[in-house]
């Protein structure tokens, strides 16, 4: 079975529309999931792992732009589309403050900017997930250190050479990271080549090669495949 880029969910309480928009998204590698109201997506999100949320608006029982406020509360990791044939205003600005939404789109909404949309959404998600394992990792060594530090001088001298050493490159080196450089780190992991991460950082290749620089110095590799293999080994 091929790999899918990553997994949607399309929530829209008109079954023609669901089906139109999985009919646009056919032979992009993406697993489409569909739910029929904000209830139904809630159940999705609870036993799937989803990145990308495409939601009408105006539903029964929930409505889009509170459905995409709790996913911001409880699924904040998941890029959050609003698409709705009403448009006004309020219902924007609902969107933006209440659901924090990555992008507003109108129905009916073109193949080409859903799917861009889609794929700008997916690469934000890929990002904040690389973030928050380097995050995560960085915390996970710096209690492990802490912890390594209680023991008695005996008990640390049995670790191998290097070990403890290697343990506490890879925090700092992760913690060390700027912005900037761990937004180029979680979207190179999410498989964007660098051109691409220039592209969707609004730089140019030139910057995106300095900041690979800079966290090869840091991390003490001389090469992208090392330095996703660290990565990997700090989720």
């Amino acid at each position: 079975m091929a790999p899918t880029l990553g997994s949607i969910l399309l929530v829209d309480d008109e079954p023609r529309v669901l089906e139109s928009l999985t009919r646009n998204l056919r032979g992009h590698a993406y697993r489409v999931l569909t739910a029929g109201s904000g209830n139904e997506a809630l159940t999705t999100l609870a036993l799937h792992r989803v990145d990308v949320v495409v939601s009408d608006h105006q539903m029964p029982g929930m409505t889009g732009v509170e459905l995409l406020s709790a996913i911001a509360r409880d699924f904040p990791g998941i890029a959050r589309l609003l698409l709705t044939g009403n448009m006004t205003l309020p219902v924007a600005l609902s969107a933006v403050n209440q659901g924090q939404v990555h992008r507003l789109l109108l129905k009916p909404c073109p193949p080409d900017e859903l799917i861009a949309s889609i794929g700008d959404g997916l690469a934000r998600a890929q990002l904040a997930s690389a973030t928050e394992r380097l995050l995560d990792a960085a915390r996970a060594y710096r209690s492990r250190e802490v912890v390594a530090s209680r023991f008695s001088d005996s008990a640390t001298q049995s670790q191998p050479p290097g070990e403890r050493g290697a343990i506490s490159v890879r925090a700092e080196c992760a913690e060390a990271f700027s912005k900037r450089e761990k937004e180029v780190l979680g979207l190179l992991v999410g498989g964007r080549r660098p051109a691409e991460i220039a592209s969707l950082l609004f730089v140019s290749p030139h910057t995106v090669r300095n900041h690979l620089k800079a966290m090869f110095r840091k991390a003490g590799v001389h090469s992208q495949r090392a330095l996703m293999d660290l990565t990997k080994r700090v989720r």
